[in-house]
């Protein structure tokens, strides 16, 4: 279905495209009464393409003198080109820009450093956790150790401290199930 539309949309395009093509061609006339008169040829004159090659034709002479730039330059330019560009504000704005470029490499700089600062104190932190979750865990291997002892050998005394200088003795029941 969709190739008989289409197949259909080209032929009615070249239907419609001839007429205009041939109004067009060179020689033709585009006044209407001309088109329209019946038995007139539309020779009678040039179509606008030809009449504008034509024009261009009569028109288009080569210089005697080829066209030459001027050998020194203006009074404005010279003056722009002494004072504004290259001269003292050109110097002021070198300067300012290089004085802009040290800055944004001393906050680079600094940048680095306060990152790498921030970065060695994130890893002493770490460290410190990791030393202090490894104390725990000594810590409590040390309590399993102590607990794994006390049951083979049965009951074991504490000692524990209610008040400074006096010690006092409590049994202990041994955890878990005893063997």
């Amino acid at each position: 279905m969709k190739r008989i539309i289409t197949l259909l949309a080209a032929a009615l395009s070249f239907a419609f495209a001839a007429p205009v093509l041939a109004a067009d061609a060179p020689g033709a006339s585009n006044t209407p009464d001309a088109a329209t008169a019946p038995g007139a040829t539309q020779t009678t004159a040039p179509g606008a393409t030809q009449a504008a090659d034509d024009a261009l034709a009569d028109k288009a002479d080569v210089p005697a003198k080829p066209p030459v730039l001027p050998s020194t330059a203006s009074d404005r330019a010279t003056y722009v080109h002494d004072n504004i560009a290259f001269g003292k504000k050109g110097a002021a704005e070198r300067a300012a820009h290089s004085q802009a470029d040290r800055q944004g490499a001393t906050d680079t700089d600094d940048a680095h450093a306060e990152a790498a600062n921030r970065a060695a104190h994130a890893a002493a932190a770490s460290a410190a956790a990791a030393a202090n979750g490894d104390s725990h865990a000594a810590a409590g291997q040390a309590r399993v150790r102590t607990a794994r002892t006390s049951r083979t050998a049965g009951t074991t005394t504490t000692t524990t401290t209610t008040t400074p200088g006096a010690t006092a003795t409590a049994p202990t029941m041994p955890t878990g199930r005893g063997r």
